[in-house]
């Protein structure tokens, strides 16, 4: 296995570097369809709703609200963390104020719950030094495979291997089911589907799709590698084993995500949970021994950009199933978007509007998205790429 990453030779971000984007709100949910892992509450677990009444399950000071915007509601949600949850619980209670609230109930009594309970707010103000939570959610598109190539007019495994995740902070976090019923909402066709998969979605859907992610409060991140350049290396039989590639790209969008997390929490401590899409044939147990290997500093050559492990730690992985976690289907479709700027199609055509329309989603330092929003492994002057590659490159260098 390679012990330095092609692109080694980029210089270390510095510290006053911002993240990304503005990150703004948004409403909506959809607890049925997207449950979260242990470290994080499940939509079924914050709210259940049977008629009429709304039924809430630990932990406490939850409160529900009848007939308001849902945005209100899953604000009022947010775990304490600094001063920032007492503002949430602020906008939550007026919110509600000017939509009337509902009885919950609670270990089968119902009561009316405060909206701004006294005892949370000294408890964010004791605890000021509780990490700040970052969720992403990884997907890829693309195979592994080495057998034959993709060309123009023929059939054979793709050219390309993208691994895309999207992060979001977890006032935001919450917010993603809703993003993606809206994203439905549009398409009367699916009407009665619940999830998103890009490769099922029309062109002017595809592109409505990306349009409407490019105004969330998320950032994205793909890491891609243009397989044709690895059949002529030396690393060409480590790279044709089962799951060295995925593993190898992994590492270096985790290396971005957790530069993303550190840079935004400005010197406070702060901490990633990655959800990977559940794939067929992969070991992750052996991905996280692979992240532990490095975390331990067993490398024979130390790479020049690392995975901040202040940030992660490879016991936080998760795996889901596409369907159930609306981040993962955000993740497809950004990740896909950007597979088809880079990944001609059977006529030899890529298609860059779609990820050119995400472009103020993607991750950069001081403007900068190559080698930090999107990666390309090796870089571009080192990779065989048409005319249109190239020009859709050079608009993604920079914001």
């Amino acid at each position: 296995m390679p012990e330095t990453a092609p692109n080694a030779s980029a210089a270390a971000p510095v510290r006053d570097a911002a993240w990304g984007n503005p990150w703004t709100s948004a409403s909506g949910e959809n607890p049925q369809a997207d449950q979260r892992s242990s470290y994080c509450l499940s939509d079924a677990d914050i709210i259940r709703r049977h008629s009429g009444r709304a039924q809430v399950a630990p932990p406490f000071y939850l409160f529900s609200v009848r007939q308001c915007p849902r945005a209100a509601l899953r604000t009022g949600m947010v775990k304490p963390r600094r001063i920032v949850c007492a503002a949430s619980l602020l906008h939550a209670y007026f919110t509600a104020r000017r939509n009337g609230f509902a009885f919950v109930r609670i270990n089968s009594i119902s009561c009316a719950v405060k909206f701004v309970d006294l005892t949370l707010l000294i408890f964010t103000l004791l605890h000021s030094d509780m990490p700040q939570k970052y969720f992403a959610y990884v997907d890829e598109a693309g195979d592994e495979g080495f057998g034959k190539l993709r060309q123009p007019g023929t059939t054979g495994q793709s050219r390309w291997l993208c691994l895309g995740g999207v992060i979001a902070a977890d006032i935001h976090d919450v917010h993603i089911p809703s993003w993606r019923d809206e994203i439905l909402s549009l398409f009367a066709e699916k009407k009665n589907q619940s999830e998103i998969h890009f490769r099922n979605l029309n062109h002017a859907q595809r592109l409505v799709t990306c349009q409407k992610i490019a105004e969330k409060p998320i950032g994205v991140c793909v890491v891609a590698s243009n397989k044709e350049t690895i059949l002529d290396s030396e690393e060409i039989d480590s790279f044709k084993k089962k799951q060295h590639l995925y593993n190898y790209l992994i590492r270096f969008l985790l290396e971005r995500l957790t530069q993303a997390c550190a840079l935004k929490a400005n010197g406070e401590p702060a901490k990633l949970h990655v959800t990977f899409s559940r794939r067929s044939g992969t070991d992750y147990q052996e991905m996280r021994k692979y992240f532990e290997f490095m975390r331990d500093g067993k490398e024979k050559l130390k790479p020049i950009r690392s995975i901040d492990w202040s940030v992660f730690d490879p016991a936080d992985i998760r795996v889901e199933n596409h369907a159930v976690r609306a981040g993962l289907q955000i993740a497809d479709v950004v990740t896909s978007a950007t597979f088809c700027a880079l990944e001609p199609d059977k006529y030899g055509n890529v298609e860059p509007r779609y990820a050119l329309s995400l472009k103020p989603r993607y991750l950069h330092v001081k403007r900068t998205i190559s080698n930090h929003g999107l990666t390309l492994i090796p870089p571009p002057w080192k990779s065989p790429l048409n005319d249109d590659q190239k020009r859709f490159i050079s608009n993604m260098q920079k914001r």
